[in-house]
């Protein structure tokens, strides 16, 4: 069983624990804000990446966007 990364909401810990969610993007998704994190949790768990690696990397553009210091 996978370690559960500090700050994963509850449905990403639930997803890795069944092993539905890969450790590595469970971590990028953990760095997160939390409703960043249930976007992608959700998005992931109806299969909308194609690949694992596809989902870390779009985790880590929001992960800049949210990190940029711009305000919407």
């Amino acid at each position: 069983m996978a370690t559960t990364p500090a700050n994963l909401i509850p449905a990403g810990q639930d997803a890795l624990e069944a092993g539905d969610l890969p450790a590595d993007l469970a971590e990028a998704i953990a760095r997160l804000g939390e409703v960043n994190q249930t976007l992608m949790v959700e998005r992931w768990t109806r299969g909308g990446f194609s690949s694992a690696r596809h989902a870390e990397r779009y985790a880590l553009a929001i992960y800049r966007d949210e990190n940029s210091g711009l305000t919407a």
